[in-house]
């Protein structure tokens, strides 16, 4: 009896220093980093979403955290990662920067990624972008003359056909004349809205072109109400950001430009005016302006080393900025192989590049292509495939604005719905578009023929002096995230004087490539010294 209980509890005393042994190993294993499978499992963040303002601060932990934690940051500029403290380094304390939005802070414990998105907001009294004050000097006149955002929002089929030509024209056009090679961002609402406010000022032919150029058989009156209309109801959108700013700046004591003119792009595009002296300060306030209309994107659109000419006597600025976020935040793609972008000249990167779900699938010219909305659905984002093989300045090249529209009208939500990838990218692009809008048929408002007598007041200084483009200066920015995208635009308008400006007469060419005639003449008496002529080359 006595030998059958001393066997129970050696049986017994085994069993708990088995346990205790286990126990010990699973706790070693923690300690060096090598726990069990179901260690990092448990693991998660203390917070899935956090508001934080411009320059603060806020902590983040991971809990259960039995490995090291390594911390990764989706844009630096927006939330850096500035202490990791804890045995695994579990907690971190983030920083805001002075870019607002959202990004992701992600911790990886062994195979197991926790996610939290952050959203950057401005402190208070920091509502919106950066305001930069204008210099005493340009004074702002359009306090007399009145504007009202307009009551009716509706379009027309005519002038959407006559924008969508324009725009597709000028895309086509601008690569053309493009020949570095790279990315392209043109914004044919900023070009088209810049040279409207230009073409009312304008008469005769110079008139003619400019309307057959931006909106063919739709009058100048229409393109002003129509654009109106559509900047009225893109800057009532409660869930974008999509702002169209417009300014109009006289040489102080050197024009005086016509009331007419002027009501009717404070009627239609809100224009502000400025008289000013056009020397550097008046660049800067010109680029300032640009810079407050664009949210801080452009920082300028004239070169303050080449400045304004001596004949320059008007200038006519027009800024866009959007801003806005998806309806579901996109997520990084995890795939190796799905993280490659092959490059125009067939040379491989390795990309951000994000995955979705689109609004709607279209089909154009041979190519594919996805449609998603921005939060509201009032702007969308259309990336096209072109078709195996083909470049996409090839593919741009041979798109008309009768098949785009056709396609967007046509687009639709498969049964199956639509997944797209899209890589993460941002930058800028600027041209100069006058060659660009000579080409497309608007060539005498660059010429001393130009006729912009509507736009001089004939009480000012001197009313019977001429104007003409000497240049429009385009310049742009986009970004795109997992967020939504940001993109601003500015184009410039340049009127100088003409008489100074004169295109440079063209010579007459004779080209001696068949059978001719010649002599050796005596230059002060303008006598035949020789003459002979020439049939073949010996």
């Amino acid at each position: 009896m006595t030998a059958t209980v001393e066997r129970k509890h050696s049986f017994v005393r085994i069993m708990v220093l088995s346990l205790v042994l286990l126990v010990a190993l699973f706790g070693l294993a923690g300690v060096c980093g090598d726990g069990p499978a179901f260690a990092a499992s448990k693991a998660k963040l203390t917070k899935t979403k956090v508001t934080v303002r411009t320059g603060d601060k806020t902590k983040l932990t991971v809990k259960k955290a039995n490995k090291k934690v390594r911390w990764t940051t989706s844009d630096k500029k927006k939330v850096s990662i500035v202490r990791k403290t804890g045995k695994y380094k579990q907690t971190v304390v983030l920083k805001a920067g002075k870019k607002t939005g959202s990004c992701w802070i992600k911790a990886k414990v062994g195979k197991k990624t926790l996610k939290c998105k952050v959203t950057v907001k401005k402190k208070a009294g920091q509502a919106g972008p950066e305001v930069l004050p204008l210099s005493d000097s340009s004074v702002d006149l359009a306090k007399g003359y009145s504007f009202s955002p307009a009551a009716d929002t509706g379009s027309s089929d005519a002038f959407d056909q006559a924008y969508t030509d324009f725009a597709v024209r000028l895309l086509q056009a601008t690569l053309k004349e493009d020949t570095a090679g790279g990315n392209v961002l043109i914004s044919p609402d900023s070009v088209m809205t810049a040279l409207t406010m230009t073409e009312n000022g304008a008469g005769g032919k110079t008139l003619e072109e400019m309307q057959k150029t931006l909106t063919g058989t739709v009058s100048p009156a229409e393109a002003n109400e129509y654009l109106f209309r559509m900047h009225s109801r893109l800057a009532g959108s409660k869930e974008v950001i999509y702002t169209n700013s417009n300014s109009i700046w006289a040489r102080e004591g050197l024009i005086k430009a016509a009331p007419a003119f002027l009501q009717t792009n404070k009627r239609y595009f809100n224009a502000s005016f400025y008289e000013a002296p056009f020397n550097e300060e008046t660049v800067s306030d010109m680029n300032r302006w640009v810079y407050n209309n664009t949210r801080n994107k452009i920082k300028q659109i004239i070169d303050p080393a080449s400045g304004l000419s001596g004949d320059a006597r008007l200038v006519l600025i027009n800024a866009v900025a959007f801003e806005g976020a998806w309806p579901r935040p996109l997520t990084p793609v995890d795939a190796a192989s799905e993280k490659v972008f092959t490059c125009a000249d067939q040379t491989e990167q390795t990309v951000n590049m994000l995955k979705g779900s689109g609004t709607a699938y279209l089909k154009l010219a041979g190519g594919r292509g996805f449609c998603e909305n921005y939060a509201n659905g009032e702007v969308a984002f259309m990336g096209l495939l072109p078709p195996e093989g083909m470049s996409a300045r090839d593919y741009a090249a041979g798109l008309t604005a009768a098949d785009l529209r056709a396609a967007w009208k046509d687009r639709k939500e498969p049964a199956g719905g639509v997944i797209f990838h899209v890589p993460q990218f941002s930058y800028d692009y600027d041209a100069s578009m006058k060659d660009v809008l000579i080409g497309m048929g608007m060539e005498q408002a660059f010429t001393g023929n130009a006729d912009f007598s509507a736009m001089v007041d004939e009480n000012g200084p001197d009313p019977e002096q001429t104007l003409l483009i000497s240049d429009v200066l385009h310049k742009t920015h986009i970004s795109l995230d997992e967020i939504g995208t940001q993109a601003s635009a500015a184009t410039a308008v340049i009127m100088e004087k003409a008489t100074s400006i004169m295109d440079p007469p063209q010579p007459e060419r004779v080209y001696l490539d068949r059978p001719f005639v010649y002599g050796l003449i005596d230059t002060k008496t303008g006598n035949p010294l020789f003459l002979g002529i020439v049939e073949k080359i010996n």
